[in-house]
């Protein structure tokens, strides 16, 4: 009989990168004979997929709360009452219920920007985020569970207790066909290019006011942009991503051509129709458009940090830089010389050809037998933390004041026995 997959993740959109994973995961194993099921809080119902796909905001018995661990204990049930072998976690807030799940689970680490990079609230929340599931989730994962991140950069970013739970898996960057000399020479002609031109990609959503991706390094693309083109006039810079008429306008103003909300059937030729592509992001899980560029034949740009050692070649299927002076300096370079483009170009293009999401998948399925059967085997399908009895209350505290602190533990303790004092005289009835 075939494992029961359960994916639990946030959504399931068009253009994000783990929604993304989630898809080309549940395709793959649903062609191999799985019965796959993505559990998730946000989609669009309108792509046909060849899973299941269960909308939890429309679950009616899923009542949340403000309060983050009775939400917890409420999708742990809910979960629980499925029959599924294995899951396979991928986003908050589902991180948080592994260690009340029952079957076996694998979880996927993309990692977590550093809240630096946000404003004082935002970037408070997604430290305290990754703190508790690094203090209190991973650490009570079984023997039978695992980490799987996707980059050597996300496992050294692990707590050193944690990374024997884990496993580097790289992903997939062949999601979009190889696009045909006609299907890039299209895309060029579309933008209404000279003949001489130097076209410079920049992926990513566009956002003109609030971004909130700063990491991302837009606004940096942007004067990177303006410099280069006042220093070699036969540049021309295209951005491809999510964005609006407030974005299209922007990037008019600054003579750059925007392509957004491209379809997924014309992303191949967006890259293999550009000269040159360029990240100007200050942090990644992985950055799959720099693996998606070169599977297209195309030279990449980005800084010199985390995973992007692991997925550019430097000097020959690209350059990585340590400042954007220097990525300016190289982008004139390489814009002034159509042999080392070429020269890049034939290297990038078999060394993303290693990046396939057949081989990433083959190696998930793995650890998903290996985590299922190994829970039949032990004859135990128990949850880390048990529930039973006075489990729940016990755990509500406990984790509430692991999020909180011991002043909100107080404040939240001091409420519910108000609550439950008000009960008792206007009902009689017992605590």
């Amino acid at each position: 009989m075939a494992l029961k997959v359960g994916f639990l993740t946030e959504r399931l959109l068009l253009g994000y990168g783990v929604d993304l994973v989630v898809h080309e995961y549940a395709c793959f194993l649903t062609k191999r004979g799985y019965d796959v099921s993505v559990f998730c809080q946000r989609l669009d119902s309108s792509v046909p997929r060849p899973y299941n796909v269960i909308d939890l905001s429309a679950e009616k018995e899923l009542v949340m709360t403000s309060s983050a661990a009775r939400n917890t204990v409420t999708l742990a049930d809910y979960f629980n009452q499925s029959d599924n072998d294995v899951w396979v976690v991928n986003t908050s807030p589902f991180y948080d219920v592994m260690p009340l799940l029952r079957a076996p689970v694998v979880a996927i680490e993309y990692g977590t920007p550093p809240g630096r990079f946000f404003g004082l609230e935002i970037g408070r929340n997604l430290d305290a985020s990754v703190s508790y599931r690094f203090q209190n989730i991973f650490p009570k994962l079984r023997a039978q569970d695992k980490i799987l991140c996707i980059s050597r950069s996300i496992q050294d970013w692990l707590p050193e207790r944690l990374r024997g739970l884990s496993k580097v898996v790289y992903l997939g960057c062949d999601h979009y066909e190889r696009a045909t000399p006609e299907q890039a020479r299209k895309f060029r002609e579309d933008l209404k290019l000279e003949a001489h031109s130097v076209l410079v990609l920049w992926v990513g959503r566009v956002q003109a006011k609030n971004d909130e991706q700063p990491y991302k390094g837009f606004s940096e693309f942007l004067e990177l942009a303006t410099r280069a083109r006042s220093r070699q006039s036969t540049l021309r810079f295209v951005v491809v991503g999510r964005g609006g008429d407030d974005e299209t306008k922007l990037l008019r103003s600054l003579g750059i051509e925007p392509c957004l909300n491209l379809p997924a059937s014309r992303m191949g030729a967006a890259f293999a129709g550009s000269d040159i592509f360029v990240s100007t992001s200050h942090w990644e899980g992985l950055n799959l458009p720099l693996l998606e560029a070169q599977y297209q034949g195309t030279p990449v740009m980005a800084y010199r940090h985390g995973p992007h050692t692991e997925v550019v070649c430097d000097s020959e299927t690209g350059f990585l830089v340590d400042n954007a002076e220097d990525l300016l300096e190289k982008l004139l370079l390489l814009g002034n010389d159509e042999n080392l483009r070429h020269r890049l170009a034939s290297r990038a293009q078999a060394f993303a050809a290693g990046f396939t999401w057949e081989k990433s998948a083959i190696e998930l399925e793995a650890a998903l037998r290996a985590a299922a059967y190994s829970d039949k085997d032990s004859g135990t399908n128990q949850p880390a933390i048990d529930l039973r009895g006075r489990g729940t209350f016990a755990f509500l505290l406990r984790d509430t004041y692991n999020r909180h602190g011991f002043l909100f533990f107080l404040k939240r303790a001091a409420l519910s026995l108000r609550v439950r004092l008000r009960r008792f005289l206007r009902f009689g009835s017992s605590f």
